[in-house]
């Protein structure tokens, strides 16, 4: 995080949101805020961080708080890892549970 965001700063980029599809991918609260404190010690950027939908971790996505987190990326077409949502009661479940922006890759 500390190259990337002095980079970003370097070339007059204030702030970044990091989409989940990185490996481990972030699919977890607790995923999600091992990076907000890994970049609160080190990020030269403004930062946020989305989580990534998954068919099973709507659970996670209930808990995200508008106040601080970006928001939930759904990828709707092919993706890395199990990052790819298509069954068809898990993306309406998402998309009327989420407390948070959601963003979508189709």
């Amino acid at each position: 995080i500390a190259s990337e965001s002095r980079a970003a700063v370097a070339g007059g980029i204030t702030s970044y949101m990091e989409m989940p599809n990185v490996s481990p991918a972030t699919t977890t609260i607790d995923s999600l805020e091992r990076k907000f404190a890994l970049a609160k010690e080190s990020s030269f950027a403004n930062y946020s961080f989305y989580l990534g939908a998954t068919e099973d971790n709507l659970e996670q996505i209930k808990q995200l708080n508008p106040k601080q987190h970006c928001g939930v990326k759904v990828f709707m077409g092919a993706s890395t890892g199990n990052l790819l949502v298509e069954d068809p009661q898990a993306l309406e479940s998402i998309f009327r549970d989420s407390p948070v922006l959601i963003v979508t890759h189709c």
